[in-house]
């Protein structure tokens, strides 16, 4: 029997944590505005983690007001962007994004400095002369709590529930105490793939055959996100109805 552990890089989030919120599910800000533009403005330089991020959120964006966000890279002149009519969406770290760092220095948000921690701001957008406007901010530690940063506001705070599409005002700062977070797959055929056989199920020998018994797969993926699992550990036997 072999076993090994493999990273795992996924849209992430919740328990055994250091968290603070303040959200206020009244402020739905995709109903009260008048335009469901938004721009998003990325790193001038992404790690590949958050690189991966910022595709996932602008799928997101979109898939929620069913507009394509405005991609753009953060350049030095912050008071430019700010002065967009759009809503804006600003990811990344303080490090590499200055638009976050201009943020940060007028207390629009406070960078959550722990390992793995991320930040979340979503309030009014003062600086565009559209009073409807907000601005969001979406602020990692680390290219990780960057990820994280994105998997809570699309899960939490910017979502489509039917026909509606909701964001929510809030203001959150998150790290997971537990740094290593670990799923043991051994023997339960997540992985498997499906057969519509149910005599195959427990047959030794036959596992190739054998129905999930993740039945949603999606689900499973999305409770793994949760939890915030960086590591997955993979036990296999060496027939060959397994491989």
């Amino acid at each position: 029997m072999h076993s090994r552990s493999i990273s795992t890089m996924l849209l992430c989030i919740v328990p055994l944590s250091t968290c603070s919120a303040a959200a206020e599910p009244e402020s739905n800000y995709l109903t009260a505005n008048d335009s469901a533009e938004i721009t998003l403005v990325l790193p001038e330089s992404a790690d590949p983690l958050e690189a991966y991020a910022a595709s996932e959120l602008s799928t997101h964006l979109e898939k929620v007001t069913d507009i394509p966000p405005k991609v753009i890279r953060a350049y030095g002149d912050v008071a430019e962007i700010l002065a967009t009519e759009t809503n804006i969406v600003v990811l990344g770290r303080v490090q590499n994004n200055p638009l976050l760092a201009h943020l940060a220095e007028t207390n629009f948000f406070e960078p959550n400095k722990e390992e793995q921690g991320f930040s979340i701001a979503i309030k009014a957008h003062h600086a565009s002369s559209q009073s409807s406007r907000w601005l969001a901010v979406l602020h990692g530690a680390d290219p990780r709590g960057t990820l994280y940063a994105v998997r809570d506001f699309c899960h939490y705070y910017c979502y489509r529930d039917r026909e509606d599409s909701f964001l929510f005002k809030t203001r959150v700062s998150f790290a997971p105490r537990i740094k290593i977070r670990q799923l043991s797959e051994s023997g339960c055929n997540l992985f498997s793939a499906t057969n519509h056989d149910p005599e195959y199920m427990n047959l030794v020998h036959t596992n190739v055959f054998s129905t999930d018994v993740v039945f949603n797969k999606q689900y499973f993926v999305d409770w793994l996100s949760e939890w915030k699992i960086n590591q997955v550990t993979l036990v296999w036997c060496n027939y060959a109805e397994f491989d």
